[in-house]
């Protein structure tokens, strides 16, 4: 990976450069394969972890390229299926959780106030839905919602044969190809998954 200070003194010169890496990349639906590679760094997600599959959460370090690459792509994409999305999908930009726990309370107490009657909630947690996500259906989703052929193409580039590897303080595993999920810590994870939440995880679960 180029070091980001070498992208930030020498932005000026590297701009064009990145540019048409990038117009290419759109036009043949190719990912440069360099860039698809990510070092994983396992996070805890408790205090003292005792299980690496219930206590670690896998976040992908990835190439700032492939950062600009994905802000670029994450825009055309947004532009063109934001008005088809659920109004009440609040993992967008502009909303936040804070969003969903007003709107929730609100439908709450409004039904309280109004009606002599209760509240039931069900909360769902998708273990290791990042990870257990198919590609066929995120691909399949992005064209029922109408997304230009080139973004979808670029997407399912971006997304196939992936490379990592661990990295523990200095310590590094060998490089592996995946064969599913999706990289955590990469901005085009989180709009993947919002495009249509219940859909991939009712049927993009592989489940064994």
């Amino acid at each position: 990976m180029i070091p980001n200070k070498i992208l930030k003194v020498f932005a000026y010169e590297l701009a064009p450069v990145i540019t048409d890496i990038y117009n290419s990349s759109i036009i043949q639906g190719v990912f440069p394969i360099n860039l698809k590679r990510s070092i994983v760094v396992p996070i805890p997600k408790v205090s003292l972890p005792q299980s690496v599959e219930d206590d670690l959460r896998p976040i992908s370090l990835t190439s700032q390229i492939s950062k600009v690459m994905e802000g670029f792509t994450l825009t055309k994409l947004f532009a063109q299926i934001e008005s088809k999305l659920d109004t009440k999908q609040f993992a967008l930009p502009g909303k936040s959780t804070t969003h969903a726990l007003t709107y929730l309370l609100h439908t709450i107490l409004s039904a309280l106030e109004n009606t002599s009657c209760s509240a039931r909630l069900f909360f769902a947690d998708f273990k290791k839905g990042f990870d257990l996500v198919d590609h066929n259906v995120i691909i399949c989703e992005l064209e029922n919602l109408g997304v230009h052929p080139a973004i979808v193409r670029w997407i399912k580039a971006f997304l196939s044969n992936r490379e990592q590897c661990v990295r523990i303080e200095n310590s590094y595993s060998s490089w592996k190809k995946t064969n599913g999920g999706l990289p955590q810590g990469t901005k085009l994870t989180r709009t993947a998954t919002f495009c249509s939440p219940c859909k991939f995880f009712a049927q993009g679960l592989a489940w064994e």
